[in-house]
């Protein structure tokens, strides 16, 4: 479907240079929802992509908590819900008992499909061009893109937001800092039940048994007709396991979890196996002249406790909503300038969440001896007492 956004091609080496206020590089949800936000506020905005239709990525597949509220609040929630499968409970699980049963509001949806949405919903204020950009040339006044092809873009700012993405951040000096090597092992697989029954939940959150399982859950929601499945581990690509996962899914999923067969039965897989190795980041050496990086160009975060969107979302709301706008309305785009966004307290809060919740969710679900042992203990139990008081307490008023 093309997009509302005017598309084009870069234009040939030698042609007229664009012109505009701002310049992303990056086609993905954040770079999308940043080209609608700042062309609400009248800019002029360049959106550069290498792909004209976003290609197949295993990336988030779920929104969900404040993700929907800030989607809300800029008037993008209904495009996206209207698109997704939603998932209104879920049952919590481990060692082969229910923990607890809620009602929540998620809606399923492949990454791909939510960037297709967003860019069907490009006002016509934004140029969307494709092609692979090469350098970016900052300074305090006027950024200056080049593309593969040698177009030229300028534009006072540029919002990278090519996620994880490395090489354009090298050329502009934003050096990497690796907190954890290979933190987490996200893995994507559709399946559906045994004989075509239907699963007898509609969503399902699977936690880990034990600690030497290294998992820390096993989610399961629908995405259209397909049910789909996120496995989260903190395994290295390497382990053997991995290599189990690769040819039997279901083998390997009950070698860890054999508990788990209660929920799920003899699934069958009826799409391929993805996988995605998270490394834990940080830049450095990113407040400089012109530009800002924004989401997993910034830093990354663990999928497992779904916090990507979150920061990604927030990013773009601060970015886009407050500090762009104004500093278009006095000259220059120097680093003082733009520290103002990476100084953001909701920018600052959500990244040290995002960063605390990483390594605390590792921690609480492989860490070993008495301590942890006794914390997990206590949480599960804390959570099966609350669903049991939500269980009872209708009961006891109504006698």
């Amino acid at each position: 479907m093309k997009s509302a956004g005017s598309t084009a091609r870069s234009p040939a080496s030698g042609a007229a240079e664009r012109l505009f206020d701002v310049a992303i590089v990056g086609g993905g949800f954040g770079g999308v929802t940043a080209a609608i936000l700042l062309a609400r506020k009248g800019l002029k905005v360049g959106l550069i992509d290498l792909h004209p239709v976003y290609p197949p990525d295993f990336r988030a597949e779920k929104i969900a908590g404040d993700q929907l509220e800030r989607l809300r609040a800029n008037g993008l929630l209904d495009c996206i819900v209207g698109a997704a499968t939603p998932v209104k409970t879920i049952i919590n699980a481990r060692q082969g008992r229910v923990i607890d049963e809620k009602e929540i509001d998620e809606y399923g949806m492949f990454y791909p499909d939510m960037v297709r949405v967003l860019r069907d919903q490009l006002p016509p204020e934004v140029t969307f061009m494709i092609g692979r950009v090469m350098e970016v040339h900052n300074s305090a006044d006027m950024q200056r893109v080049v593309l593969s092809d040698g177009a030229q873009v300028s534009a006072r700012l540029v919002i990278i937001a090519t996620g994880l993405g490395d090489a354009l951040r090298k050329s502009l000096g934003v050096r990497r800092h690796v907190l954890r090597d290979a933190h987490s092992l996200s893995t994507g697989f559709s399946i559906k039940a045994a004989d075509d029954h239907p699963f007898r939940f509609s969503g399902l959150a699977y936690y880990g048994d034990h600690p030497s399982a290294r998992l820390d859950y096993l989610s399961v929601f629908p995405i259209g007709e397909a049910n789909r499945v996120n496995l989260f581990t903190y395994r290295d690509y390497s382990d053997p396991w991995v290599k189990k996962l690769k040819a039997n899914p279901r083998e390997a999923v009950y070698e860890l979890i054999p508990k788990a067969r209660r929920f799920l039965g003899d699934f069958e897989i009826v799409s391929k196996v993805e996988f995605r190795v998270i490394d834990l980041m940080v830049t450095e050496s990113y407040l400089q002249d012109g530009f800002v990086l924004i989401g997993d160009a910034f830093r990354t975060s663990c999928p497992a406790v779904g916090t990507g969107l979150s920061r990604l979302l927030a990013d773009v709301d601060r970015l886009c909503n407050v500090y762009a706008p104004q500093w278009m309305a006095t000259p220059g785009m120097g680093r003082d300038k733009l520290a103002q966004f990476y100084d953001d307290a909701d920018k600052k809060a959500v990244d040290a969440s995002s960063a605390h919740s990483a390594e605390y969710r590792r921690s609480s679900t492989i860490g070993q001896g008495l301590r942890w042992e006794v914390h997990r203990r206590q949480h599960y139990l804390r959570r099966r007492v609350r669903n049991w008081l939500r269980r009872v307490t209708p009961k006891s008023r109504a006698a």
